[in-house]
């Protein structure tokens, strides 16, 4: 009985040195992918969707592996987490839509802050004001705020007229 005491304690005691030097190789690796994210001439929006995307799945994996040196068996957290992202993936479809539309936005840049635009076939018309990963803000001709997700902006004619 004491055997098996020694035994979970020396796991438990291995899987937190694991997790401890497993946080610290991840901020050792974000510092210098936060400064290479800020020397491009990428969006603020998109380097803060890499480095916090990067920074939640490197948590993730350190956590994972910090559970399999205490002896906990991952496979059947794994398959369950692919269970759970498959099931997330259908019910948030339009939102990751947008999400995925709103990142080639970002980097295609078809317009930018300050450009006067025309999308869904005119319905919309005005400046640009914020590009998000979820949606664009546009300020209108009337000054109103129009909130278009990107999902529809990238299926559709864009029109630009660049502002000087």
């Amino acid at each position: 009985m004491t055997q098996t005491v020694v035994v979970v304690l020396l796991r438990a005691l291995w899987a937190v040195f694991v997790l401890l030097f497993g946080f610290l190789l991840l901020k050792l690796f974000l510092k210098p992918l936060k400064r290479i994210l800020e020397a491009t001439k990428w969006d603020e929006t998109a380097q803060n969707f890499i480095f916090r995307a990067s920074r939640t799945l490197g948590r993730i994996l350190v956590v994972i592996i910090a559970l399999s040196a205490a002896g906990i068996d991952i496979g059947p957290l794994i398959a369950g987490l692919g269970v759970a992202g498959f099931v997330l993936g259908f019910a948030l479809k339009d939102t990751l839509s947008n999400l995925a539309a709103g990142l080639m936005l970002l980097f295609y840049r078809p317009f930018e802050k300050g450009d006067y635009v025309e999308l869904l076939g005119g319905k919309v018309k005005g400046v640009v004001e914020a590009i998000d990963v979820p949606a664009t803000l546009v300020r209108g001709e009337g000054g109103e705020e129009v909130f278009v997700p990107n999902g529809k902006i990238w299926g559709d004619f864009i029109v630009r007229k660049k502002q000087t």
